[in-house]
């Protein structure tokens, strides 16, 4: 649809309007601030830009350290767990093997397990009046 030319020509005009109207606004804005107070806080902008450059640069060495660090102590945690594990393990074959050893000899020398079983119940007793 084609406007005729006189609305183009209006429009044309009112656009212009708009635009010398918007660089009025703007050219007495700037007018309004002076430039010596626009140069000091774009210092200061430049200057808290460089100041936060500085801060997240410290705060980036500090993940990389705290990262290096924590993988130090998670492999030492995963070895010590290992070495827990191999402890209980050993632990455990140890408390077979002395079970089997003493029902070995029980079945062999039962009176001397009893007559020590009667003498271990007298340690007790003294602990026990002891404490």
């Amino acid at each position: 649809m084609d406007l005729p030319s006189d609305d183009k020509n209006s429009q044309e005009q009112s656009s212009e309007q708009l635009t010398d109207g918007k660089k009025d606004f703007i050219g007495k804005l700037l007018n309004l601030i002076d430039q010596r107070d626009l140069n000091e806080i774009n210092r200061v902008q430049r200057h808290q830009l460089a100041r936060f450059e500085k801060t997240n640069e410290m705060l980036v060495n500090c993940n990389a350290l705290s990262a290096a660090r924590y993988e130090m102590a998670m492999k030492e945690i995963r070895r010590f767990g290992r070495v827990l594990k191999q402890m209980r393990e050993d632990l455990d074959y140890i408390h077979q093997r002395t079970k089997f050893i003493n029902q070995k000899y029980y079945q062999q020398h039962p009176d001397a397990f009893k007559s020590l079983k009667n003498k271990g119940n007298v340690l007790e007793e003294a602990e026990d009046e002891e404490s």
